[in-house]
């Protein structure tokens, strides 16, 4: 899953930066834009690029033909495949979003259904191979 792919990132820092917008930055979509979408022929699975919102502008302004060789190793290189949890999953891993925990209150789970999964991460040749099997 979407560990042992991150295991086999070499870099630390790209590690560190896809973990970085998976846990602030991952939202359910509502429209496709450069950095993320819906998969499509795949419902309910989505696609986020590793750029940071506020970096936007940069990364359509970036030029493939400059030291591609450089950029093997960037976040923006790598998509994470991602979903809401299922509510299995809200319970067998104890996931809350938010509690009420006030005295004499019971715990409850609010919005956990909106919580996100990462499934897989992808780099830009695994992305290419799956879009030329698609057609």
């Amino acid at each position: 899953m979407a560990c042992q792919d991150l295991r086999l990132i070499e870099d630390a820092g790209v590690r560190a930066e896809l973990l970085y917008i998976a846990s602030s930055e991952l939202a359910v979509p509502e429209a496709t834009s450069p950095i993320e979408g819906r998969l499509l022929h795949h419902p309910g699975l989505y696609w986020r690029r590793g750029v940071r919102r506020e970096n936007l502008d940069d990364f359509e302004g970036w030029d493939t033909d400059d030291d591609a060789d450089d950029d093997i190793w960037q976040p923006f290189n790598f998509i994470l495949i991602y979903r809401l949890v299922t509510m299995d999953e809200v319970i067998d891993h104890q996931i809350v979003v938010s509690t009420d925990t006030a005295p004499g209150r019971a715990l409850f789970i609010r919005r956990a259904t909106r919580a996100l999964l990462v499934v897989k991460i992808w780099d830009n040749t695994v992305v290419a191979r799956h879009l030329s099997e698609l057609g």
